[in-house]
Order: structure tokens, then sequence, then C-alpha cells
């Protein structure tokens, strides 16, 4: 028998990306700024996507979009029988039986993605963040995490994005992915 990967209690480790449904490949991404991420070229308007997470050590999985008003909603967990634990490491698709769209309106959409050791409840995540006044979706998403959010984590950027943090007492990482469209 083969040895089953570890349990971390202190470590997050996360890949992350967008796969072009028409080509299966990832879309690159380059960092825009702290914690947030955006497509290295525009997609075109009607392409379909899906985000792609893969994880190494057991986590908390959790995507939420940006509504064309401004506000959030939740995109998986998509129901409360749907786990976001992920134990364990391999590959997901989210949404995992139908795929995202870039919508006609504006230039850019954008999705989070809040990576957890302890389960949370994204819901109320859901809710801080449409009350935040922070101006920005990434900023909202911040605000909303403040109390759990993990300070010191280093990003590798690619195709996918990749981190690696210790907790530092804290559960969470939160991140933004903008996707350009033409």
């Amino acid at each position: 028998m083969g040895t089953a990967p570890k349990f971390n209690a202190n470590k997050l480790e996360v890949q992350f990306g967008l796969v072009d449904n028409a080509t299966q490949s990832l879309l690159p991404l380059t960092q825009a700024s702290d914690r947030v991420f955006r497509t290295r070229t525009p997609i075109r308007k009607g392409d379909k996507f899906k985000v792609a997470i893969a994880n190494s050590i057991e986590c908390n999985i959790y995507v939420f979009g940006e509504e064309t008003d401004g506000s959030s909603y939740v995109l998986f967990p998509y129901t409360a029988k749907h786990s976001p634990y992920c134990g364990i490491t391999g590959t997901r698709l989210f949404p995992k039986d139908y795929s995202m769209t870039a919508d006609e309106l504006g230039n850019r959409d954008r999705i989070a993605i809040v990576v957890t050791k302890e389960p949370i409840d994204f819901q109320a995540l859901n809710q801080r963040i449409n009350r935040s006044t922070a101006s920005g979706y990434a900023a909202r998403l911040q605000a909303a995490l403040a109390d759990q959010s993990i300070a010191k984590v280093t990003f590798q950027a690619a195709e996918a994005i990749g981190f690696s943090c210790d907790l530092g007492g804290r559960n969470a990482v939160g991140t933004v992915i903008e996707i350009d469209k033409r």
C-alpha cells in the first residue's frame, strides 16, 4: 500500500487558475496587485471557462463571484449539501456540471477564491463582502476576511497561481481573479 498525504495543521498549499473550455488549457494569469490576479490577455465575451484548483494539503475551498451590479454571490459550495472540504489531493474544476461564461456586460468579470484550513460560514462571509464599504471587490473580500486572513503569503504567478503558507494563527487566504474580456 502507498502512503497517504500527511495532514499539516499549520500550512495551506494550493494552485488555482482558469481553464478555457474550448482548448482545455489554462488561461495565463499575472499578478495585478496584492492578492489580485488578472488574465494576461482578454477572452471573448461569450467564452466559457471553469476555475481549476489543485490542493496538496487538505483544506476547504470556497468560490464567489461578483455580479454586474457589484454584489457578491456564492459559486461554490453550490448548496448546503456540497462540502467545501478537499482532503484528497488533486485538481477540481468549478463549476463541476456546467461552465461560467464571460457575459456581455462590461470589460471585466471577477471571481474570488477563498482557501481555509478550518471550515467557515461561507454564507456569512458573502454577506460581509456585500456589507463592506471598501472600494472594489478585492478590498471588500479582504475586509470581510480581516480577522481570519493570513498575513504572510507569497504567490508564484505563471499560467496558474500557487501559494504555500503557514497559518500563523489565522485561517484563510482570499484572492480575486479578474477576467478581462472584449
